[in-house]
């Protein structure tokens, strides 16, 4: 437990550096032929007035999206998000994983995490959104499914 809570300490500091750079940062112009796909995006999560930092998970090719700051599998295996992959797909014992970690919205207003009922907005526009948001960082993992118990 106190390993989530230094991790959520973490995302909480990173997020503040974020805040910080983004604060004297010109606001983010949308091409004009991106804008019929982002709109929706854009009026549903209030981006004209809110940012939000979320992390997109890929597991060997099925999208997650979480507002969580995600270093780990362990992490992972802690939102649910390997339980939720090892039921719905037939995979090997090890599974490769890319996180990335965006930030998205207006420049110059506190970032938010992003609330869990807008992940299924950012995935249903997952192409516009990372075009639209900014990457903060990106890493690779590999994930041995022996190391995780299964329960469901």
């Amino acid at each position: 437990m106190q390993k989530l809570q230094t991790k959520r300490d973490e995302a909480d500091r990173l997020e503040a550096e974020i805040n910080e750079a983004f604060s004297a940062a010109e606001p983010t112009e949308i091409p004009k032929d991106e804008k019929s796909e982002l709109s929706d995006l854009i009026e549903k999560l209030g981006l004209q007035s809110h940012s939000y930092t979320f992390s997109v998970v890929s597991l060997d090719s099925e999208i997650y999206v979480t507002g969580a700051y995600v270093e780990s599998a362990d992490e992972l295996d802690e939102l649910g998000i390997l339980g939720q992959f090892d039921r719905d797909f037939g995979h090997g014992d090890t599974v490769h994983a890319e996180i990335s970690y965006y930030i998205i919205g207006q420049s110059g207003v506190e970032s938010e995490r992003l609330p869990d009922e807008f992940g299924c907005d950012i995935v249903s526009h997952l192409d516009a959104a990372v075009q639209y948001a900014d990457l903060l960082e990106e890493r690779p993992l590999t994930i041995d499914f022996g190391d995780y118990e299964m329960s469901f």
